[in-house]
């Protein structure tokens, strides 16, 4: 039995630390769409030069009639070797005449060329000039890519049997634990977005998509998963202007999420807070790890933390976090900051994490190393050119229909037609990397933009740590799919 707690599945910390460009300027932290497109190289056509094909006669062997002489001419029939003699008319001084000059042409069956001026019959006719080679002439003829205009709206309907919302628990493990549907007014439907692509650029190919309708959620029910109790809801929020790209000749690749859960641990081996912020990490339940006196150790006050009993030099907590409890969403490091009146108890610092100072690496977004062909596309925020994205709110809820979580549930969705791999390096603070296989989406069409029934499908796959109860990390993926 596979057991999932209610916010198991969160996907904020994830998408928004990866994909939103707040998270600060690590440029690791955004998919770059590049700003040019790989150059539209001509096609090069063999053409000969009257014709398509270049041809010769059948056998390339005129009819040689030589000029009456006094005397019947000699029998003469010319071998590849030419060593053939053609005798000439007998006479008193018995002269040798030399064999003739044989001269190659382009057929396989070279031609003997006499001394004589040969007669060609009428047929065949050799309308080239033979020489000694026939090479037909090359010309490049560039492929033509058509003009297009405003592409305009593709309503995207999302087929529910082939978008699956998906979890990997460990090596080779992963399920499928819902599909997506959508939601409007309390009413289930088939789900939908409506993109609106501009003019692809003559040079490059490249349009601008703008989302501008969607069904009013998008959730996946994951209530049959003994143990999981949860509904996925997606709300998003429109419109979004540029949220994204399509390469009508292609050259947008996918997308390689890629995060390590333990570049090193506070107080092993040397190793300090000041070390996991040079690698950008960051490190677990900060409120609960000393950051005076012993360093390192887990605590849940300053006491905890003192050098000597009593000492009362000993912090608890690298970094503030916020009340979870009592004076909720107030700034604290201990417990005791949270307390409603001085000693009341009452109080909680942030949350408890299984792996106290163990330096988590940064989420990495990166394009994939493969072209995704013509008609990707990328929904991603980016700084150049300007994109926003997919914004969202995301809950985990209990039952249906979803209801709006309100505005501080707003991330970024990041998604391609291209390939979607992931993967997590020292799973759930162990040895092992785990990587399920890639979710592969389809490209959709610039000439058959608007056609409702078009191909596409859009995906993600993307790391979430200590998200499983125990401690252990997994690796969602998500599906939205036309066909």
């Amino acid at each position: 039995m596979i057991t999932l707690r209610r916010d198991a599945l969160i996907m904020g910390v994830f998408v928004s630390c990866l994909f939103l460009s707040a998270c600060g300027d690590d440029d690791n932290g955004t998919v770059v769409v590049p700003t040019t497109t790989p150059t539209n190289s001509p096609t090069a056509t063999r053409t000969a030069t009257s014709t398509a094909t270049f041809t010769l006669p059948p056998t390339a062997t005129p009819t040689n009639t030589p000029t009456p002489s006094a005397t019947a001419p000699p029998t003469h029939t010319p071998t590849p070797t030419a060593t053939a003699t053609a005798s000439a008319t007998p006479s008193a001084t018995n002269t040798h005449t030399p064999p003739p000059t044989v001269t190659p042409t382009p057929s396989a069956t070279p031609t003997v060329t006499r001394t004589e001026t040969p007669t060609p019959s009428a047929t065949p006719t050799i309308t080239e000039t033979a020489t000694s080679t026939a090479t037909p002439t090359i010309t490049a003829t560039p492929t033509v890519t058509p003009t297009l205009g405003v592409l305009g709206t593709r309503r995207f309907t999302i087929v529910k049997k082939n978008s699956p919302f998906q979890v990997t628990l460990g090596p080779n493990f992963t399920l499928t634990i819902g599909t997506f549907q959508g939601q409007t007014n309390g009413q289930t439907e088939q789900g939908f977005f409506e993109f609106q692509a501009g003019q692809p650029d003559p040079q490059t190919g490249i349009a601008t998509i703008d989302v501008t309708n969607s069904s009013e959620f998008l959730f996946a029910d994951a209530r049959s998963v003994p143990g999981a109790n949860i509904v996925l809801c997606l709300k998003p929020v429109l419109p979004a202007p540029n949220a994204g790209l399509i390469a009508c000749n292609g050259g947008l690749p996918g997308i390689t999420t890629a995060q390590n859960h333990r570049l090193g641990q506070v107080g092993v081996g040397g190793f300090t807070p000041e070390d996991c912020a040079r690698m950008d990490g960051s490190i677990e339940s900060p409120n609960q790890i000393c950051a005076i006196g012993l360093i390192g150790q887990p605590c849940r006050t300053n006491a905890d933390c003192d050098s000597t009993s009593g000492a009362g030099d000993g912090v608890c907590g690298l970094d503030m976090s916020h009340c979870t409890a009592g004076n909720t969403g107030e700034d604290c490091r201990a417990d005791a900051d949270c307390d409603t009146t001085p000693g009341a108890e009452d109080g909680v610092c942030g949350t408890t994490k299984p792996h106290p100072g163990v330096c988590n690496g940064p989420l990495v977004g990166s394009q994939g190393p493969i072209d995704s062909d013509p008609g990707a596309v990328v929904i991603a925020p980016n700084t150049v050119p300007a994109l926003s994205g997919l914004p969202v709110r995301l809950s985990i809820q209990s039952t249906l229909p979803c209801v709006d979580p309100g505005p501080g549930a707003a991330i970024t969705f990041a998604l391609t037609s291209g390939m979607a791999t992931s993967k997590i390096d020292h799973f759930s603070n162990g040895d092992e990397t785990v990587s399920p296989p890639p979710n592969k989406g389809q490209n959709f069409s610039c000439t058959d933009w608007q056609n409702p029934n078009g191909p596409g499908k859009l995906v993600l796959n993307a790391p979430a740590l200590d998200q499983n109860p125990g401690g252990g990390d997994i690796i969602t993926g998500f599906v939205f799919s036309a066909q």
